[in-house]
């Protein structure tokens, strides 16, 4: 670490022990109630939300969670020429099968 001008002259003295300075024992505490948790949660058909705790409470959300279309985005670049189809023979009969 570089020490610029103006700097001031610090003294101070360490000392080595094998003893603790501060004691950090904490005891431990007691075992807490068992909190609440989430037993299902479903997405709606109106797209609301209903989350089920695992306390019987139920919970439903007030507004839809899936927002308005948007707006249709920029065509994308065109993509490089896919690999061929696969084609199937069974007793003389061929059949393409090309996937789109």
């Amino acid at each position: 670490m570089a020490v610029t001008e103006p700097y001031e002259e610090v003294k101070m003295r360490l000392t080595a022990t094998t003893e603790p300075v501060i004691n950090m024992e904490i005891p431990k505490g007691d075992k807490g109630d068992p909190g609440v948790g989430i037993e299902q949660v479903v997405l709606n058909n109106d797209y609301t939300l209903t989350i089920y705790f695992t306390n019987g409470t139920v919970w439903v959300s007030p507004t839809p969670i899936r927002g308005e279309k948007g707006e249709k985005g920029d065509t994308g670049d065109k993509g490089d020429k896919g690999d061929p189809g696969m084609t199937l023979s069974v007793n003389g009969t061929t059949l393409e099968i090309v996937t789109t």
